[in-house]
């Protein structure tokens, strides 16, 4: 099974060390690509003043999701997928289903 991150947020300084909008979350959805389980999570950027600095309208999503996988904790992305893995054991378990007796007969 395949699983890909869709962003659905980003949360920004307006200005920090006199940059403008400056991310520091990002707010996203661990999907399966098989039956579009998802969960959803958040991934903390730090500030890295050593690191290039990529104005906010110059964002590609590619470059967001890289920051999501490097920032995100192998704990975190465990967990996801467990939580995908049991809503698809669940999805594909019919309910049982019994037919007692009324009980006022």
């Amino acid at each position: 099974m395949n699983y890909y991150f869709k962003i659905k947020n980003i949360y920004c300084y307006p200005t920090y060390q006199n940059l403008e909008n400056v991310v520091f979350t990002i707010i996203w959805d661990y999907i399966d690509d098989t039956y579009g389980f998802s969960i959803p999570g958040s991934t903390d950027i730090p500030f890295d003043s050593n690191n290039s600095y990529t104005p906010y309208e110059s964002l590609t999503e590619s470059q967001v999701i890289a920051w999501v996988e490097q920032y995100t904790s192998s704990t975190t992305i465990e967990a996801a997928q467990t939580q995908i893995a049991f809503r698809i054991e669940e999805a594909n378990k019919p309910p049982e289903v019994i037919n007692p007796t009324l009980p006022w007969t």
